[in-house]
């Protein structure tokens, strides 16, 4: 049991003990991130607490029925002020949506979108173990199972979340409340509502033993995958962030926090917050079961609807088994051994070590020229940014991905 008033340090989780977040945290984090069992136990009252705006708009909308999507559309795309007798509940809802913090500053935004154009196509490779580690949260997994979504649509959803990635991180994504990143943030805090409710009028939903479904724990899930894996995936993959490019990628993923609402007192601020974020995160969330092992199977074998292929050409079966290799070694390189194999992801192999490490070795000499040259990093960022926006479109048609971020 853990004492809320004890300021002992606990001591660290298994998968903090292993690579690679044994080397990464020491290596990017000077200070050990370990947490007190009041800190735990802080963290661990967010487990009953939803999205109170978010939850109050759904039961309005299904209270009005369906002249409140209109009302909620025309809202997002012009203003509340563009609503004709707004119920209070839109008013309420938008609010605070439209509330652009005190401390978002627009040179690191546009820093940080540019960094993230250096990631090319390999951001699918990144995205793929980033994404399943979400499924090692037991609790948010009794959510994917019973809505059917990620289990039976893994592919097409997993491209509609990369989707949404891309368009949070994309040059300008962010910057207004009108951007379609920020867009995008909203609708997606609301299909979180919308299946919070679901879920709380399904018969079989244990409040004891899961708590409030798609609890603020679970929303600060969101944050690891995308904020620091992503940035762990591209220096692996030879990407490589110095300090301050890496905070300043953080102070991105802050302001998509408060957008997607994540309760502030959940919001890491910089790279030691999301440091300290991981570490309790490992510590009483990320802890596989079962459930893992179905959802991150489902979304490896929805990979061949994702990369569509032709069986009977020999070069397209070589090119699916090195994809194949590449995605499971880059996994366990970024999520450990233990963590990896939870998901049923293959295990490391020497072709996959050797397309993760020719993958290193191609991208760290032209970041390092583009570097040097005038404009270098811009130019290369376009290049790249082309290629991942092509590769996007090929796979979007491959599952058909609904883009509209309105399901709910």
């Amino acid at each position: 049991m853990l004492d809320k008033y004890s300021y002992a340090v606990v001591e660290n989780p298994s998968a903090m003990k292993q690579f690679p977040f044994n080397v990464a945290s020491r290596f990017f984090n000077k200070d050990a991130p370990n947490a007190t069992e009041a800190q735990i136990a802080s963290f661990n009252c967010f487990r009953q607490i939803g999205d109170p705006i978010a939850d109050n708009l759904v039961e309005c909308m299904h209270r009005v029925g369906s002249s409140s999507r209109h009302m909620f559309n025309q809202a997002l795309e012009y203003g509340i002020e563009a609503v004709d007798n707004p119920p209070q509940e839109l008013i309420d809802f938008f609010a605070v949506v439209d509330d652009f913090p005190y401390w978002v500053d627009h040179k690191r935004l546009e820093r940080a979108t540019r960094f993230y154009q250096l990631i090319g196509k390999e951001a699918f490779a990144i995205f793929i173990p980033g994404l399943a580690v979400s499924y090692v949260a037991p609790v948010a997994n009794h959510v994917l199972l019973r809505s059917g979504d990620l289990y039976k649509k893994a592919g097409k959803r997993a491209v509609e979340t990369l989707n949404w990635f891309n368009d949070v991180t994309a040059p300008n994504g962010m910057s207004s409340r009108f951007s379609p990143g920020y867009k995008a943030c909203i609708r997606i805090r609301m299909i979180h509502a919308h299946m919070r409710k679901a879920m709380k009028s399904k018969n079989d939903w244990d409040f004891d033993q899961w708590d409030e479904p798609i609890h603020q724990v679970i929303y600060t899930a969101t944050i690891l995958p995308f904020a620091l894996l992503a940035t762990l995936g591209a220096n692996i993959l030879g990407v490589l962030y110095a300090k301050q490019e890496r905070e300043d990628i953080f102070h991105l993923w802050r302001l998509i926090a408060h957008v997607v609402g994540v309760h502030p007192s959940l919001v890491p601020t910089n790279e030691r917050d999301i440091w300290r974020l991981t570490w309790i995160e490992l510590h009483q969330v990320f802890i596989p079961d079962e459930t893992s092992a179905m959802l991150g199977g489902a979304l490896w074998q929805s990979l061949d609807e994702i990369i569509r292929i032709d069986q009977n050409k020999l070069i397209d079966r070589i090119q699916r088994k090195m994809t194949q290799d590449y995605i499971s070694t880059l996994a366990h390189l970024m999520l450990g051994k233990e963590i990896a194999s939870s998901l049923t992801f293959p295990k490391k192999s020497m072709t996959g070590i050797a397309l993760v490490g020719g993958s290193f070795a191609k991208n760290f000499v032209v970041t390092s020229v583009a570097r040097v040259l005038p404009n270098g990093i811009d130019r290369l960022g376009k290049y790249k940014a082309k290629q991942r926006n092509e590769f996007m479109q090929q796979i979007i048609k491959n599952t058909q991905a609904d883009l509209s971020y309105e399901r709910g």
